[in-house]
């Protein structure tokens, strides 16, 4: 359970590197 959590977080991780800077220019 702990494994498919760390390979969800894995494939979450790239797309919140994308994301953040479009959430901040929302936010900002």
């Amino acid at each position: 359970m702990g494994n498919s959590n760390w390979q969800l977080s894995l494939l979450l991780f790239p797309f919140l590197c994308q994301v953040a800077p479009h959430l901040s220019d929302w936010f900002w």
